[in-house]
């Protein structure tokens, strides 16, 4: 059930191609045969059998996976097995299903019970049971040739066969282990739940049953772009893990979330308009930018700007435009075609006025915070030019203040780098947190 579930996967990517006659190419069959762990010749009959129990379809040489095959991969492993066993036992013809009745738990030579059964039969019934014979075996439900107690309950849609399907299978693990080199490792069968989800964040490595992922910029900036945000991300490496999230992990979150999901793009109240939210600095911009102005922004507070365009529109005008934007799941169940092409139509001048005024206000508050920072922010820069050890003080989010010492090393990204000189540890401090700066030398 692994490869079909990995092959379909690849269908659901979009990399099964079929050839003009018929059929999948060689070297397609060698790479699908690699990454599945199985002979390049066994991958067309892995695609047969996936459309053959409508998990996959094709159409006009594109292989597409169905709603049957989509709710197949979240099914856990025992409703795995039993529905595709049941599919495949519903394709099977008459006379085969004869034949296997007869051959009972011998599947040794279906070909001569067969025989036997049709001493007319055709050539195609032989091939039939040779296929059958195979994809039993695929399936667990033959081995070396015998079938086996749960395999017969299967095949005959016995009332307990889910629950000796449950007993057979090895039994999931609840976690995995996120290691600092980025790596995930599964130590047994992941629920297929918790698989698709940790797939959504990470890259697969190493399939099977005790199975090696790999989080990168990439498969993080793919995560953001599909409508996960920060706070999602690291609450999926949390729930999944049981050894914590370990640093590494959780700044290189931070960093590509900056990048790659800083600029979000909702639906706006009532499902009407959109809402944009982001730092403020990255609103300035986008408040600014002249290739947008035709969107007619709004801008409520600091970090939130709306417009009465749709959630689509507005995302692809901030791509297009080079913003890091995405869109949250709830936008993505939207399609709108066209982009704005024309300005909102004029406001009241009393509201323009009186917006006006908001804005200016706005940023009248921001701006009195900002000389503080940047004097804050310059004596960092000349601790870090001299390699002086610093004493900041940061407030906690509980309110609270601490101090620490550091020889600080960087400063980026409205963050603070630096080598804890109490406990011999490099620390991260956001530098919008740093109240005081004081010479420790």
């Amino acid at each position: 059930m692994t490869v079909l579930a990995e092959l379909l996967r690849a269908v659901d990517a979009g990399e099964v191609r079929e050839l003009v006659k018929g059929g999948i190419g060689t070297p397609l069959a060698r790479t699908l045969g690699e990454r599945l762990g199985t002979a390049p010749e066994v991958v067309p009959d892995r695609l047969t059998l996936l459309r053959r129990t409508g998990l996959a379809s094709l159409d006009h040489g594109t292989w597409t996976v169905t709603g049957v095959g989509d709710a197949w991969l979240l099914a856990p492993w025992a409703e795995r097995w039993t529905s595709l066993t049941d599919a495949w036992r519903d394709t099977l013809d008459p006379a085969v299903r004869e034949v296997l009745d007869l051959a009972g738990a011998d599947w040794h030579d279906l070909v001569a019970t067969g025989r036997w059964a049709y001493p007319a039969g055709a050539r195609w019934l032989d091939a039939e049971l040779l296929t059958v014979a195979g994809t039993g075996s695929a399936l667990g439900l033959v081995v070396d040739g015998t079938l086996t107690t749960t395999g017969a309950a299967l095949l005959a849609g016995a009332p307990d066969a889910a629950d000796r399907a449950t007993a057979d299978l090895p039994d999931t693990v609840p976690g995995v282990y996120l290691q600092h080199d980025l790596t995930v490792i599964a130590p047994g069968p992941l629920a297929p739940v918790d698989d698709a989800e940790l797939r959504a964040v990470a890259t697969l490595e190493a399939p099977g049953l005790a199975a090696r992922y790999r989080v990168s910029e990439e498969s993080l900036a793919r995560a953001f772009r599909s409508g996960l945000d920060r706070d999602a991300v690291l609450g999926r490496f949390e729930r999944l893990s049981v050894s914590g999230v370990p640093q590494p992990l959780a700044y290189l979150v931070d960093q590509v979330a900056e990048r790659d999901g800083s600029i979000v793009v909702d639906l706006g109240p009532g499902g009407v308009g959109s809402v944009v939210r982001g730092t403020a600095d990255q609103l300035d911009l986008i408040g600014v930018d002249a290739e947008l102005r035709q969107v007619s922004w709004d801008r409520p507070d600091l970090t939130t700007l709306t417009t009465r365009y749709p959630a689509q529109v507005v995302h692809t005008a901030l791509r297009d435009a080079r913003y890091p934007a995405v869109l949250t799941a709830a936008a993505q169940a939207t399609v709108e075609a066209a982009p704005p092409v024309r300005r909102a139509a004029g406001r009241d001048p009393q509201q323009a006025a009186h917006a006006l005024v908001e804005r200016l206000r706005l940023t009248t508050e921001r701006a009195e915070g900002e000389p503080e920072q940047e004097w804050l922010g310059r004596q960092i820069d000349l601790a870090v030019r001299g390699r002086t050890p610093i004493r900041l003080t940061v407030r906690m989010p509980d309110g609270s203040e601490r101090p620490f010492s550091i020889v600080p090393t960087s400063v980026a990204a409205g963050r603070v780098r630096g080598k804890d000189t109490a406990v011999d540890v490099e620390r991260t401090l956001p530098l919008s947190l740093v109240v005081a700066v004081e010479s420790d030398a």
